[in-house]
C-alpha cells in the first residue's frame, strides 16, 4: 500500500504539492520485504531479519538466512539481547579501553548463512544472548 500525502510550501501559498511515500520502508520481517527502496543502479533493494535464540560460545554461530539469490549486501547489523535487558550492537567492538579482542564479535554473510564470531575464536561466552540480524541486499 502507498500513502499520499499533501503539503502547501506556506499557508499563504495556494499550490499543493503531492508525493508518495514508498512502500514497506520500515517493515522488518523475517521474510523477505522488496520495497525498501531502489539501489543507485535501479535494482530492488530488499530486506530480511534472521533471528536466533542463542548467541556464541567462543566459537563462530553459523545461521541459513533461507535467502535464495543474493547479487550483493549493502548492510548487515543487527544486536543481541541479554539476560539483563542489555543490548550488544553487532558487529561489536569490546568495551574496555583497550578494545580487547575477548569482546569483540565479526558480522558477516554469504549466499547461504550469516555468521557471528567472537574474534580469535576465544571470546566472551554469549550463549546467554539471543537476537536478530538484519540484511539489505540486491538480487
Amino acid at each position: 500500500m502507498s500513502f499520499l500525502r499533501f503539503f502547501r510550501l506556506s499557508k499563504n501559498s495556494s499550490r499543493t504539492y503531492q508525493f508518495t511515500l514508498p512502500n514497506n520502508t520500515d517493515e522488518y520481517l523475517t521474510s523477505e520485504v522488496s520495497t525498501i527502496g531502489t539501489w543507485v543502479d535501479g535494482r530492488t533493494i530488499y530486506r530480511k531479519v534472521v533471528t536466533f535464540a542463542q548467541g556464541p560460545n567462543s566459537v563462530q554461530l553459523s545461521i541459513p538466512h533461507g535467502i535464495t539469490v543474493v547479487d550483493k549486501f549493502l548492510k548487515v547489523y543487527g544486536g543481541m539481547n541479554g539476560p539483563n535487558k542489555t543490548i550488544v550492537p553487532l558487529p561489536y567492538v569490546g568495551d574496555s579501553l583497550d578494545f580487547s579482542p575477548n569482546t569483540c564479535v565479526s558480522l558477516d554473510a554469504d549466499d547461504t548463512n550469516v555468521y557471528i564470531t567472537p574474534i580469535n575464536g576465544m571470546g566472551q561466552d554469549w550463549s546467554s544472548y539471543s537476537g536478530f540480524v538484519v540484511l539489505e541486499f540486491v538480487k
